[in-house]
């Protein structure tokens, strides 16, 4: 959960059971620009059957017993739940984090050490020269369309990282919230117990998050579920390794340096969702099936927030950017099907040192400007019945770099070809 990308992981797949998806959620509701939130004043907490009732007041460091927030709570520093204990934060609740402050002298872990500012560089090492706050725990947090619950920084100028970010454990359930300003997550998750489908995020707005918008670790099986996701440094949704098998569905993830990550070990479904714009829109490393989505990237702008694919770790000449559809990453076995990649630098991109296995069948994959899809590997790919935008199979040749390019590498097997565009392609109601 805590990590930085400065090594490439290198780690083995093994076998894990799936996870039924749920029924999809209805889509995430428009959320307008916050006021100003005048200082509250502090109550009483009051307790009755074993539950602290909390209403506009500071929080932090340790609970020890199940509480309910409402009104406007500030937190000061860390907060970790016992075992067994729940916090439940009302509809309309809006939650405070001291911005770089963190009264617990918990988050001084967090601060890089000077070999890491020199690799990452002035940019990204400003935001982590702060103390940071977590939120850690079960937490049911569950707003409404109206009554959105908001996690955000206390600065009058919040930038990214003025906080930590929310850490879910299992039985924990964050719906229609607004997340921002977070250092390394907006939300994460963490179980360690098998096949762990107990949490459920859905319906929130999560943006302007310094690395990643949702983190999904462990062997947690989290159901993540019509989301928007915008202005994230590294991904939109990570899966780490651990054995998990996400459900990540219907979620938008915008303007972020990878929408969705895979690492080894992960068993993910990865459907109907929307990626515009990331540098890279899912980049998988895992045991993956990605289906029915539509990645594209209309404007090919490199926002300032990525900084893992921008400012790291090419500060002094940075390469050019190429914005790629789906990435496939080391020991990669996937299926892909039913998506639309367009509009994008590479539609399918396959990194030379990667030993995929894949199945790459009836996507639309075209109007990609410089290749639709890319095999510099050794192994052949299998790439049948998708639509590459003609039926001229000179110039679909034409956008497929492969073994007839270069006899050491190997083929992309696209015969037969789709004849027309696929309907069923990108993301179903």
């Amino acid at each position: 959960m805590k990590r930085i990308y400065l090594v490439v992981l290198a780690l083995a797949l093994l076998a894990v059971g799936g996870c039924t998806p749920p029924p999809p959620i209805e889509p995430t509701p428009e959320v307008t620009g916050e006021e100003e939130s005048a200082p509250p004043e502090e109550e009483a907490v009051t307790e009755e059957e074993g539950v602290a009732r909390v209403h506009d007041q500071s929080r932090s460091g340790r609970i020890s017993q199940d509480e309910i927030w409402s009104g406007t709570i500030r937190v000061t520093g860390d907060i970790w739940l016992d075992d067994g204990v729940t916090l439940t934060i009302m509809p309309g609740t809006t939650v405070l984090m001291s911005a770089g402050r963190d009264d617990q002298n918990r988050g001084a872990e967090w601060v890089l050490d000077e070999s890491e500012k020199e690799k990452i560089g002035p940019i990204c090492t400003v935001e982590y020269d702060k103390s940071h706050i977590d939120i850690t725990g079960r937490i049911i947090a569950v707003g409404t369309p109206d009554e959105m619950i908001v996690f955000t920084s206390d600065s009058t100028n919040p930038s990214y990282a003025d906080w930590a970010g929310i850490v879910l454990r299992p039985g924990s359930r964050i719906e229609y919230c607004l997340v921002e300003y977070g250092g390394r997550i907006g939300i994460g998750v963490q179980s360690n117990i098998p096949q762990d489908e107990s949490v459920l995020i859905s319906n929130n707005i999560v943006r302007h998050i310094f690395l990643g918008g949702i983190s999904l670790g462990g062997t947690t099986c989290a159901r993540v579920i019509s989301n928007d996701i915008s202005d994230c440094g590294s991904e939109g949704i990570n899966v780490e390794p651990g054995g998990g098998a996400p459900y990540i569905a219907y979620n938008t993830v915008k303007y972020s340096t990878v929408g969705i990550a895979t690492l080894p070990e992960s068993f993910a479904i990865i459907e109907n969702n929307v990626l515009i714009d990331n540098i890279r829109g899912i980049e998988s490393r895992a045991n993956d099936t990605i289906r029915h989505n539509h990645i594209s990237s209309p404007t090919k702008q490199i926002h300032e927030q990525s900084y893992m694919g921008y400012t790291w770790p090419y500060l002094m000449n940075p390469p050019p950017i190429r914005f790629a559809g789906i990435q496939i990453d080391m020991n990669c076995s996937a299926t892909i099907e039913f998506n639309v990649i367009v509009n994008n630098d590479m539609g399918i991109a396959i990194v030379p040192m990667a030993s995929p296995s894949l199945r790459i069948e009836k996507n639309n994959i075209y109007d990609n400007d410089v290749i639709n899809i890319t095999n510099p590997t050794g192994a052949d790919i299998s790439a049948q019945n998708n639509w590459w935008g003609t039926t001229d199979i000179d110039e679909i040749e034409a956008k497929i770099r492969h073994y007839n390019d270069d006899p050491n590498v190997g083929k992309v097997n696209y015969q037969p070809i789709a004849t027309s565009e696929i309907v069923t392609a990108g993301p179903q109601d």
